[in-house]
């Protein structure tokens, strides 16, 4: 008899979760970071800094997840400061999918190795595998 109470409870609250719960602004939030996702993606397929950019590097200031994940590996909004020769430090904010086995490298204080355009330092390439 325990059983079918439990069962008739689990029923009641699962109908109570869907009654307030708001599918809409779920889809629209993942609609969000997905849209945010391939703008971050986009960025670096389109960029030539992979092909023929300066290689150099970076020093992360501040990490911060963004909650998406991509192929189980985290997404973060990096906040970078390039060195380029003959160039003061520039500041540069993006959004990079991190394998996961890099994770260790993406923390405050860590230099990173890039390739960089030298007239647009947005377009950037992070070589997370290649050594300081």
């Amino acid at each position: 008899m325990g059983m079918f109470k439990d069962l008739n409870t689990l029923s009641r609250q699962s109908k109570e979760i869907r009654k307030n719960h708001d599918v809409g602004a779920d889809l629209a939030g993942m609609q969000q970071k997905m849209e945010q996702l391939n703008q971050s993606m986009g960025a670096v397929a389109h960029g030539q800094a992979m092909a023929s950019g300066t290689v150099t590097t970076a020093t992360v200031i501040s990490v911060a997840q963004t909650g998406a994940m991509v192929n189980f590996q985290p997404s973060c909004q990096l906040e970078l400061v390039v060195n380029l020769p003959g160039r003061p430090p520039t500041p540069v904010v993006r959004t990079e999918v991190i394998p996961a086995i890099f994770l260790a490298r993406a923390q405050p204080g860590q230099r990173v190795c890039v390739k960089v355009m030298p007239d647009d330092p947005n377009d950037m390439f992070i070589d997370w595998a290649a050594p300081v």
